[in-house]
């Protein structure tokens, strides 16, 4: 004897269902062409049956006397169906399903494109990803460190998957879930009431209609919106602000989302091929330029790496930020120069001193205007309440480890910390717009086109993970591209 889905079907529909019945309602459905048809039946009913729980009153007026038996050729609903409850729920299920109502077989993605190092995963088992490859409803998506990828998602869009991304199907209709890394979302106009829901382990986006990334790592959720609007929740708390494009939200305790104004584009990261001196020891040019990239990834940002020997004007077109990483003398400040970094309108964050005379953020003499001395050394906080000290305060001696860098800015920058009773050594400093920056004697004044940072992160407290430097790096980046207070 067959076995009756109907109450199933209908338990599902009105958010009843157990796990267990949904799942073993997929398995039928998978197996049973006719029930598949059955359940293609109900659905096309959808639109007379709201129709009819409208009109129910108009009917009655005519006197319209149609019984099931008498159409034959009709595929007709069960008696029940025309309660209003039970035709309410049911239209529910069409609206909440839609084109998903075939989500039991059908693929929930396909892949587009990829690089090296994708995966797709499946209870347990892995396997290289392929182009046109279907996701299955059980599958999952991966993309290592160094990778990054590209889906469609049915119904919602285009999304790409960039560093340590693990992405795969909700357990609701409508929905995924990322659980760690970073994805940007270029998303189609949604119906309204039914948005698609991005999940991560302390938030939910809401997705109307717009383009946006978010990223998950270290217990947090960071999110930045260029166009549209997404409701963002913080699953603790349950607590939800709305975002809108030109801001971004971080998500990480049982408060309400972090919302604030920021630049949009995606983050340049200037580097070097040489690998750096063997004398800073423990320390590798690519892994350090990996951590730092890794962390701008996990801000939410969209990073793109040039070396110095390759890097263009047009690189700096359309820019949130560009970061001037790591270098030995005479390797990057060519470069800078050519593409005219000093006068570009992009926020810079400089990690390499060398730079600084290029940038004119200090003069150009080294031991004098800027340099460096080896071993470790304590670093005084001199402004704590400054969004750039990152909630420093204070003296703190896991800065710098192994070797020191400092500047000394002009009166123009702000400094945030210092060698201790070294005024003229500053460690973190910054120019914000219009501030007058660094010109030779006798040279008209130039002013900073948009925000200018110097920190030196040192190879040993980088690579060990020190939480203190990636509170700096992280409020240096996120000061440099906010739009808070600027005209």
């Amino acid at each position: 004897m067959k076995f009756d889905w109907q109450d199933s079907i209908q338990r599902y529909a009105d958010g009843r269902a157990s796990p267990e019945e949904v799942a073993a309602l997929q398995s039928a459905m998978r197996e049973d062409s006719e029930l598949r048809a059955q359940f293609l039946d109900y659905l096309n009913l959808d639109e007379s049956l709201a129709a009819a729980a409208a009109a129910r009153e108009v009917v009655s007026t005519v006197g319209l006397n149609f019984r099931p038996r008498e159409a034959r050729h009709f595929i007709w609903p069960p008696r029940w169906l025309w309660r209003p409850v039970w035709a309410t729920a049911f239209a529910l299920l069409m609206v909440t399903l839609g084109i998903w109502g075939l989500r039991f077989e059908s693929s929930w993605a396909t892949v587009v494109k990829f690089e090296a190092g994708t995966t797709i995963l499946r209870n347990g088992g892995v396997r290289a990803a392929q182009v046109g490859q279907r996701l299955r409803p059980d599958e999952w998506i991966q993309v290592r460190a160094d990778s990054s990828a590209q889906i469609t998602v049915g119904g919602l869009g285009q999304i790409l998957l960039g560093p340590e991304a693990r992405l795969g199907r909700g357990r609701q209709v409508r929905q995924l879930e990322l659980t760690s890394g970073f994805i940007e979302i270029t998303a189609q106009k949604q119906r309204p009431g039914r948005p698609w829901l991005i999940r991560t382990e302390e938030a939910e986006a809401a997705v109307v209609g717009t383009k946006f990334s978010l990223a998950t790592a270290h217990g947090r959720t960071a999110m930045r919106v260029e166009e549209g609007l997404v409701h963002l929740t913080a699953l603790e708390s349950g607590r939800s602000e709305d975002v809108g494009g030109g801001n971004r939200a971080y998500v990480d305790d049982d408060a309400k989302p972090e919302v604030a104004r920021t630049r949009q584009g995606s983050v340049l990261l200037l580097t070097s091929r040489i690998p750096a001196d063997n004398k800073w020891n423990r320390f590798n040019q690519m892994i350090g330029d990996k951590f730092v990239g890794s962390r701008l990834w996990q801000l939410g940002f969209r990073v793109e790496t040039r070396h110095f020997d390759e890097v263009q004007t047009q690189d700096l077109v359309g820019r949130a930020l560009v970061i001037v990483s790591l270098f030995e003398y005479g390797v990057g400040e060519p470069a800078l120069e050519r593409i005219h970094l000093a006068q570009a309108s992009a926020p810079v964050v400089c990690l390499e001193p060398a730079a600084y005379p290029v940038l004119k953020m200090t003069g150009a003499g080294q031991g004098i205007d800027h340099g460096f001395k080896g071993g470790p050394s304590p670093v005084e906080i001199l402004l704590p309440e400054h969004p750039l000290a990152g909630g420093l305060r204070g003296v703190s001696d896991r800065l710098f480890q192994e070797i020191t860098s400092w500047g000394s800015p002009g009166p123009g920058a702000v400094v945030i910390a210092r060698l201790p009773a070294r005024s003229d050594q500053a460690v973190l400093f910054a120019y914000d717009n219009g501030r007058a920056l660094v010109t030779p004697s006798g040279t008209p004044p130039e002013l900073a086109p948009a925000r200018r940072v110097g920190l030196f992160l040192d190879p040993f407290s980088v690579t060990q993970d020190e939480k203190e430097v990636w509170q700096l790096f992280e409020a240096s980046v996120d000061w440099s591209v906010s739009t808070e207070g600027i005209r």
